[in-house]
């Protein structure tokens, strides 16, 4: 999934928890088991070593809809360190996108369940919702820009 969308990623060489692998300037990559306080985030999105969101992949068993909340601990606890650069603060969360996934394919009719699910907690009145695929190109200027106007619904697969 993180893959077809752009983004390097390797749950066994990128792995900062196994081998202390560092997000790298010009490369844009998803690094397994990075840490948050004591916690381990399941991918944070790196690009280059600016870290601007977090996947948190379950088990299918549970509900993703509602499972954004984990994305949010890391995102809360999260620290600049490690080459990590944090881009800003936006309540409590300095990294600004959260994903939570299966990895299964969209289906509106186990919406819940399905596709990947994603919160913008830039504003406090923004939901999450569901979207049939990551973000591509991850060096778009919308994602990388992260200026106060910047709207999701230029991703690819983001509708307002």
């Amino acid at each position: 999934m993180l893959r077809k969308a752009g983004w390097e990623v390797d749950t066994e060489p990128l792995n900062f928890k196994k081998h202390k692998s560092l997000p790298v300037k010009g490369k844009n990559c998803a690094i397994a088991e990075w840490p948050a306080d004591q916690l381990w985030a399941d991918y944070p999105l790196f690009i280059g070593t600016d870290l601007y969101s977090f996947v948190e992949v379950k088990r299918y068993v549970q509900d993703i809809s509602t499972d954004l909340h984990q994305a949010k601990i890391y995102a809360e606890k999260v620290r600049a360190t490690n080459g990590a650069i944090l881009l800003g603060q936006w309540d409590t969360y300095p990294v600004p996108f959260l994903f939570s996934t299966y990895g299964r394919p969209y289906l509106e009719l186990t919406k819940t369940k399905s596709g990947i699910w994603f919160l913008d907690v830039r504003k406090p009145t923004n939901l999450s919702r569901p979207l049939q695929a990551v973000p591509i190109n991850p060096t778009i200027s919308v994602f990388t820009g992260l200026l106060p106007d910047v709207r999701p619904e230029c991703w690819h697969g983001v509708h307002p």
